[in-house]
């Protein structure tokens, strides 16, 4: 069975009251401000990249994916963990000599709004590495070496057939902890194959993604699957039928 469907993710403008307090950046914990201390900080879509000094004394190129803690409000941005601001908001920046993100941001009674958020409220240096506390106080993972890519967008083909081909695809440029697809009158779709088409990073078509495919819905369990940069474009047999596939960036990330 094939499906003729490319998805291309994002989140739509939600209306929900806030139910987060003021933010006391005395109170914050070990974390160190990003936008004093780290280096060549930039946004890259919605992934905000700095070089940011360890404990040590060295410096760590790090990574965070604002989509998983930032929502557009009526075009306000507001903390929220797994916001996805990133689908009703464009023409980001960051302030020039602050950690303050500016946006323009889609609303349900006016074309667009300029907003603006300080990402210190919640966004820390710790040991090399960008984080949020805004789930309660990080964990700081092992340092990585794979470099934060230009282009952080990828299109991974999985396929429910024995053999990889055109159909169904996911295009993205975002971390996917777990991704799963229901179809409503056929139930979970369940993934044989899969392979990275060649539409970016000079046709080697991951440009830094690790996959593991696996039986379960939520991506638990023994894994049956997995697809990393190496012949990313050639098509990979799960060991069993997937409806769950974890796309984890290789680079420094939260």
């Amino acid at each position: 069975m094939r499906f003729l469907l490319s998805v291309l993710f994002s989140s739509l403008v939600t209306a929900l009251p806030s139910s987060l307090s003021p933010v006391d950046l005395n109170a914050r914990g070990p974390g160190t401000r990003f936008s004093t201390q780290c280096s060549s900080i930039r946004l890259n879509g919605a992934w905000l990249v700095a070089n940011c000094p360890k404990d040590n004394g060295r410096s760590l190129e790090s990574s965070i994916w604002l989509g998983s803690s930032l929502v557009n409000r009526e075009g306000n941005l507001i903390w929220e963990v797994n916001g996805g601001f990133q689908g009703s908001c464009f023409d980001c920046n960051l302030l020039p000599n602050s950690g303050t993100l500016n946006c323009t941001c889609q609303t349900s009674f006016r074309p667009t709004r300029v907003t603006a958020i300080d990402l210190e409220e919640h966004v820390f240096n710790y040991n090399g590495h960008l984080l949020s506390d805004l789930a309660g106080p990080p964990t700081i993972p092992a340092d990585k070496s794979y470099p934060f890519p230009a282009n952080t967008l990828f299109t991974l083909q999985p396929s429910t057939e024995t053999v990889c081909g055109p159909g169904f695809s996911i295009t993205s440029n975002r971390p996917w902890p777990c991704f799963n697809l229901e179809i409503v009158r056929d139930g979970w779709l369940e993934w044989q194959t899969a392979r990275f088409l060649e539409e970016v990073d000079n046709g080697r078509g991951n440009p830094g993604y690790e996959v593991t495919a696996y039986e379960s819905k939520d991506c638990v369990g023994t894994p049956i699957g997995h697809m990393s940069v190496q012949n990313a474009t050639q098509c990979h047999t799960f060991a069993g039928k997937a409806k769950g596939l974890a796309i984890i960036p290789l680079w420094n990330w939260a």
